[in-house]
Order: C-alpha cells, then structure tokens, then sequence
C-alpha cells in the first residue's frame, strides 16, 4: 500500500517510465526512442523516478504508526535492496 501510494503521487513522467520499464520490461534504448532523448538521459530519469518513490514509501509507511521506529528503519532498508523486485509487484498487481 504505501509503494502504491508512492506511485501515485509521481509525475506522469516518471510513473510511465516505471511502468514501461517494470510492467512492459522496454530497455534504455526503446524508451530513448520513444521519447526522443539519448539513452543516458532515459537512466538518469528512471533514476530520479526511482529517488521519488522511495521517500513517498518511506512517509507513507510512517504515516501509519503501526511500527516502531527501529522496525520501521529495517524495513526501509528491505524495501531500498529490493525497489525493483517492488515495482515489478505493484505492477503485476495493478
């Protein structure tokens, strides 16, 4: 839930590149394509994508309050090591 609401509050630009890479697995080169910038500019996107939705799952796991605080930090570094696996998830799901 709290990934899926991280999701949520992304820019349109940055939940279709999560979703194209994650859902419809398009590489570097086919999103360059389609957006029509060079394929360094596609990773430092999905980069920053990925930057966005870690904070927004980390406030909403917070927000909570069902969680003690060290729990709360183990389970940021879980979800950090695995954001990819997650992503591929929440779209399997959606």
């Amino acid at each position: 839930e709290a990934m899926t609401a991280a999701f949520l509050a992304l820019s349109d630009r940055d939940a279709t590149l999560l979703r194209l890479r994650y859902a419809e697995g398009s590489d570097n080169e086919r999103l360059a394509g389609m957006y029509r910038v060079s394929s360094r500019t596609i990773q430092r996107w999905l980069s920053d994508a990925h930057e966005a939705v870690r904070p927004g799952g980390r406030t909403a796991l917070a927000r909570g309050g069902r969680i003690s605080d060290r729990d709360l930090q183990s389970l940021l570094v879980l979800v950090d090591s695995q954001l990819e696996l997650t992503l591929r998830g929440l779209f399997r799901e959606t």
